[in-house]
């Protein structure tokens, strides 16, 4: 349980880096798919099969809003910050190309 929680905590940071909130809808479906289908063994009750999915998208979504926007938010930050110090800074013309 604790893979699968970290794996689906992961993949919501990952998605998050790449694509908008509505990429949870789809990935949502298809956590709950694979986890139904994991969960016809003989082995696993229904109620289990439906921890395990809800389990899985919850975390997922968690780490999509938490880690995800976390890291975007900082590193929009981290590049921001060094821009403005790129900009505030003295301002050096290359010796490249003179002036006629």
């Amino acid at each position: 349980m604790t893979l699968l929680v970290t794996v689906s905590l992961l993949v919501g940071a990952l998605l998050a880096q790449r694509f908008r909130v509505m990429v949870l809808i789809p990935a949502s479906v298809i956590v709950l798919v694979l986890a139904f289908a994991t969960g016809v063994t003989p082995a696993h009750t229904a109620w289990s099969t439906v921890l395990v999915g809800a389990i899985a998208a919850i975390s997922m979504q968690i780490g999509y809003l938490v880690i995800g926007t976390g890291i975007r938010y900082v590193l929009t930050g981290a590049f921001s910050g060094r821009s403005t110090e790129l900009s505030s800074g003295t301002v050096s013309t290359s010796s490249r190309y003179h002036a006629r």
